[in-house]
């Protein structure tokens, strides 16, 4: 989790990577067992991909809280 929300602040990730760092973070959140920071994360990859494989998957994760 920190690595990932280090990686976000950098001030230089791909913007590409974002919405697959933020359903990474998500999971993390998930396994931990912080349901809040998991939906936030998860419904935060939809905004930046609605479309994407990744918004596919945190949809997926979504439904399991």
């Amino acid at each position: 989790i920190e690595l990932l929300t280090a990686y976000i602040g950098s001030g230089e990730p791909e913007p590409k990577l974002f919405p697959t760092t933020h359903l990474l973070l998500g999971l993390a959140y998930q396994l931990k067992g912080d349901y809040p920071a998991a939906r936030r994360e998860l419904e935060r990859v939809a905004m930046l991909s609605p479309h994407g494989e990744d918004a596919e998957a945190a949809e997926i994760l979504l439904q399991g809280l």
